[in-house]
Parts: C-alpha cells; structure tokens; sequence
C-alpha cells in the first residue's frame, strides 16, 4: 500500500522495521531500502509472532513510521513439489488391468488425476492411490470407453 502523500516529492524508497510481538525495540528488517511494496522478510523464527511497520523515503527524508501490522505468526514453508518421474505411454488389451504411475518429489504433496481434462476419483474399476512418492491410478478391466489421455499434476 502506498503512502496516503508524498510531501511534494517522489518516493524514492522505503525502510521496513520489524518487532517481535511482545517486544518493545523496532530493527530494521532489510539492509536496504526496497522499491515495491511487497516484500519477502528472510531468517524469521517459526513460531514467533512479529509486527512490521513501513518508513517511507524521499529527497526531503523519511516520514515517521507507519502504523504497526497485525501480529504475524510464521510458519514453517511448505514444501513444493515436482513431478520426478512423469507418465509413461501406455496401451492395454481389453479386459486387462492397467497401472499408470508417476513420482513427486514431495511424499506429501497431492495429485490430481484427469481423463481427456475431467478428474478422476476412486470408484468401481479404478483406484487412485498414494504411497511414499509413487502417485498411481488403476484401470481393471479395461474397456474402450477408457481410451483417452491421462494426466496428473501436482497441488502445490
């Protein structure tokens, strides 16, 4: 969010200054000035809760500093995951049981299954199922209604 005015100067940057949320002394949470007005704040501790507050900057000097957040509470980063190992082609009679199968780099991370774009769940012949890495769909039975293109792709 930008500043309600400028002073009749552009701003030229902005200071970020952070507390933990019990405490009573502000420290600068970047070393340098930022130009947008979003930011990443690296080497907090999770679980802590702290308050931020903005200073903005221009050729005539820092303005006080803005009103105090909400107490942020931070947590630990989920992992993303990728696919590291993708769908093989495959073909299969009728009547036969197929297994198609691809692995994440993330044990926990979700797949979504889909047939010619529309999801897939576990009913009747086919089974979706996740263990460790492996991420699979069984097809029993295979009949002609279950030609099309599969694909997986992972939640993050």
């Amino acid at each position: 969010m930008s500043p309600r005015s400028d002073g009749g100067s552009p701003i030229t940057g902005y200071l970020v200054e952070m507390k933990e949320s019990l405490g009573t002394r502000w420290i600068r949470a970047t070393r340098r000035h930022i130009h947008d007005t979003n930011i990443t704040i690296p080497n907090l501790s999770t679980g802590k809760q702290y308050k931020f507050r903005v200073i903005a900057e221009n050729d005539i000097g820092q303005s006080e500093a803005g009103p105090a957040s909400s107490p942020v509470l931070v947590k630990a980063p989920e992992e993303v995951a990728d696919f590291t190992q993708m769908l093989q082609d495959t073909t299969a009679k009728a009547g036969q049981t197929i297994v198609l199968e691809c692995r994440v780099s993330n044990p926990k991370a979700e797949v979504k299954w889909y047939k010619n774009g529309y999801q897939l769940f576990t009913y009747d012949r086919i089974k979706v199922s996740s263990e460790g890495q492996r991420r699979a769909i069984t097809i029993k039975k295979v009949e002609a209604r279950d030609y099309g293109l599969y694909e997986c792709s992972v939640v993050n």
